[in-house]
């Protein structure tokens, strides 16, 4: 979802499968009142405290996807360009923009097996299941987040934080602007652990779904000091934390 909080003058814009829901809901009780209750599936709220978008648990029902934008204004993975809309251009460009990073090999990996993750036996035959991988790779019909933090070819986020090392940095996020620590509480939410059985992320990748994801990605790898490549050793993290 979309979070908005008027009392710190803050916007999060939730990119894809980045331990986003993790984050957005550690930030969520600074978006509403002090009686206010985190829960993963929530509806819109919208109060003189700020804006906690729709976040919902299950599929929605078969409709028009116009219909479901219009009972949801505010919802996750919003494209930068539409929060700016809604919230109005002056609130939004003088608030701070928050957003989430993760190292992109292992992001698509997460997020091929999340949007598979209720195939029967999918990921009882590595070799098939990395097959199916490839082609999705390959095939380059994934998201890379670009809508969701940068507006006309340019980047709208002031404060990155990332999944590898999210504790550390909201925790730094919080010291900086006045939050209090003791109100971010960060869950583990939609992980993907168990279905991965621990295979190492540079299992599922050749040189060919490597370069692609590199070509895609240019501007990520330009943006955020990640390894351009699936590393052997699990050092997934971005090689200097911003």
């Amino acid at each position: 979802m979309v979070l908005v909080s008027h009392d710190h003058e803050f916007v999060f814009l939730k990119t894809t499968k980045t331990a986003g829901t993790s984050a957005e809901m550690a930030l969520e009780p600074f978006c509403a009142g002090p009686d206010h209750v985190v829960r993963e599936p929530t509806e819109t709220i919208v109060s003189e405290h700020g804006i906690i978008g729709y976040r919902g648990s299950n599929k929605p029902a078969p409709r028009p996807a116009w219909q479901f934008w219009r009972d949801h204004p505010w919802h996750n993975h919003m494209p930068a360009f539409k929060v700016r809309r809604n919230l109005g251009s002056s609130v939004f460009d003088r608030y701070r923009k928050i957003t989430v990073v993760r190292n992109p090999f292992d992001r698509l990996v997460s997020f091929f097996l999340y949007r598979n993750r209720t195939v029967p036996g999918f990921t009882e035959d590595f070799s098939a299941l990395r097959s199916a991988f490839r082609d999705f790779v390959l095939d380059g019909n994934w998201s890379d987040d670009r809508s969701i933090i940068m507006i006309d070819g340019k980047s709208v986020i002031d404060t990155v934080l990332h999944k590898e090392t999210l504790a550390e940095d909201l925790k730094a996020l919080a010291s900086e602007i006045g939050l209090d620590q003791g109100r971010i509480i960060l869950p583990h939410a939609k992980s993907q652990a168990k279905i991965r059985k621990n295979i190492p992320v540079s299992h599922y990748y050749d040189q060919d779904m490597v370069e692609a994801i590199r070509r895609k990605m240019s501007w990520f790898f330009d943006s955020f000091d990640y390894p351009d490549s699936p590393q052997e050793n699990g050092a997934n993290a971005p090689k200097v934390t911003a």
